[in-house]
Order: structure tokens, then C-alpha cells, then sequence
């Protein structure tokens, strides 16, 4: 008995941090926002080497990354490589108007991960983390 009202707690699983890179100036806070409305953290970096910096200093905390598949200057084989070089797997959403180049097909074949093409819906956005966080789950098992 707990007195006149019974509080019933609901628990829910904590959501990864989301780092969200691209270099274009629009779609970044839109990202962020749908993101951050479904309960995820997120970090955005506007251009590759700030992208580098995020990974530097918060790696551990990278659950899931959307990275505009051709940021500059670095690209985002280099920001995935750098993630996974401090032993994180992140799920992984590469974003582009264009098609995707065999590497980076590759590097996401490799990762399990998931191609959004730009441009995209909010509903899209979420769909393909979902779909990421998924598909890195079970490849890991």
C-alpha cells in the first residue's frame, strides 16, 4: 500500500546519441529537431573536420550516425573510419542526392547500414535509424 494513490512507473529504454553531419545549412536543424522530438540526443556537425572533433571528444557516446554520404572536406568514410578506430560500431544512415559510390555501398554493407536519399520526409529520417539501429542489432546478435 502506498497510501491513497499508486504511482505506476514506466520505463522506457534510453535512446544512443545520434551524430548528425551535414554541410547543408537547411537540413541540419530540421534534422535535429525530428530527432530530438522522437527522444534522441543528438550532435551535429555542419562539416567533416567538426564532425572529426565530435569523435575526438565523445566517440563512446555515438550510438547511430547520419552522415551526409559526400561532407566535405573530409567525407564520411573518413568520419566512419575515425569512429570505429576508438572501437565504436555505430548504426550507420549515409544521406545524398546522388548515388552512392561502390565504397561507401561497401562500407555500408559492411556496417549494416542504411541509405536515405535526399530529399526526404521527417518520417523517412526516422524510419532509416530505426531501420540502422535494427539491422546493426542484428548483425551483432
Amino acid at each position: 500500500m502506498f497510501g491513497r494513490y499508486d504511482a505506476a512507473v514506466v520505463l522506457t529504454p534510453s535512446r544512443p546519441a545520434v551524430l548528425v553531419a551535414d554541410d547543408e545549412p537547411q537540413l541540419l536543424p530540421l534534422m535535429r529537431r525530428v530527432l530530438t522530438r522522437a527522444g534522441y540526443e543528438v550532435i551535429t556537425a555542419p562539416d567533416g573536420a567538426q564532425a572529426l572533433e565530435v569523435i575526438g571528444a565523445r566517440a563512446d557516446e555515438i550510438g547511430i550516425a547520419v552522415l551526409d554520404a559526400a561532407i566535405a572536406p573530409e567525407g564520411s568514410g573518413r568520419i566512419v573510419a575515425a569512429i570505429t578506430a576508438r572501437g565504436a560500431s555505430p548504426a550507420l544512415v549515409f544521406t545524398s542526392g546522388d548515388a552512392l559510390s561502390d565504397a561507401l555501398s561497401e562500407l555500408l554493407l559492411q556496417h549494416a547500414g542504411v541509405f536515405l536519399r535526399k530529399p526526404f520526409a521527417p518520417s523517412d529520417l526516422l524510419r532509416a535509424v530505426r531501420d540502422s539501429t535494427d539491422s546493426l542489432e542484428a548483425q551483432t546478435g
